[in-house]
């Protein structure tokens, strides 16, 4: 009965295929991640960085082990100019730059002093003439804290910042938000700790299209089983049953017989349906 199995086995591949959402997420969430989910202010000072990202990083997409990711790439310039320019910090006097993915210069080099401009950076304070450093594209790594989750970049030290500056910007998923929003908090309690937000749909928990849907699972079942079927019985009809031509075909009397089976139930339903000139209701006598 192989055959029939065969059969029965196609409506349920295409179903499943129907059913199963492309993408869809069969692992739990991270718990890194849950944070991502709510938007809410900055409250308490960062916590240390961790040693290590709490994601796989590759460039500005953080992957989680369960292949639920973030990417940050549709934020950032690609053309040396920071996404987020001249932006007046809540907290300080200052003006600030971010591009999250892509390093950019901004500043006036002619002067001649380093202090003149931020180069090469993904992160930089501004106050009038004067530019900071504060984070490079191949510092950042992904956190969490009681703030929420966050990228974290690290900046070089210099005679004002003998330890260096680090920056947190805090994601904040708002899944309606297409125009991102940034807000620069600034400088905190602790020196050269600064802090960033932005708010928009491109920071949002995204599940991998990678993976086996249940759906193509059962085609794959059903194909192959279709091919054993088929090589199985024609080497069984050939070999054993000694049979020659059309013959060979397993089950070869029903498969022949589908399409007059076929007609004959499509005749049924149009002599049942009822139609122009047709009564709808059987005259007895």
């Amino acid at each position: 009965m192989m055959w029939t199995l065969v059969v029965l086995s196609l409506p349920l591949c295409l179903a499943s295929l129907a059913w199963s959402p492309a993408g869809a997420l069969h692992y739990p969430v991270p718990a890194a991640a849950a944070h991502h989910r709510v938007s809410r202010d900055v409250t308490v000072q960062p916590s240390p960085p961790p040693a290590t990202s709490i994601c796989a990083v590759d460039k500005c997409k953080c992957t989680f082990s369960n292949g639920s990711y973030i990417d940050l790439s549709p934020l950032s310039n690609t053309n040396g100019e920071a996404r987020f320019h001249h932006i007046l910090s809540v907290n300080d006097l200052f003006y600030y730059y971010w591009n999250p993915c892509d390093p950019f210069t901004v500043g006036n080099p002619p002067a001649g002093d380093p202090t003149d401009e931020c180069k090469g950076v993904t992160a930089c304070q501004n106050w009038y003439e004067f530019y900071s450093d504060l984070g490079y594209a191949d510092t950042m790594k992904f956190g969490e804290d009681n703030n929420g989750l966050y990228a974290y970049y690290e900046g070089q030290s210099d005679q004002y910042a003998t330890e260096g500056r680090e920056v947190f910007v805090y994601l904040r998923c708002v899944p309606d938000l297409k125009i991102p929003s940034f807000q620069a908090v600034g400088e905190l309690d602790v020196r050269y700790t600064f802090v960033f937000e932005v708010r928009s749909s491109a920071v949002c928990l995204q599940t991998s299209s990678s993976g086996i849907s249940p759906g193509t699972i059962m085609c794959i079942v059903a194909l192959v089983g279709g091919v054993l079927y088929l090589v199985g019985g024609v080497l069984f009809m050939k070999l054993v049953k000694k049979q020659e031509g059309k013959e060979i075909i397993p089950n070869y009397t029903i498969w022949a017989a589908i399409p007059s089976l076929i007609k004959d139930g499509a005749l049924f339903l149009k002599d049942r349906l009822p139609g122009p000139g047709k009564s709808t209701y059987t005259e007895t006598l």
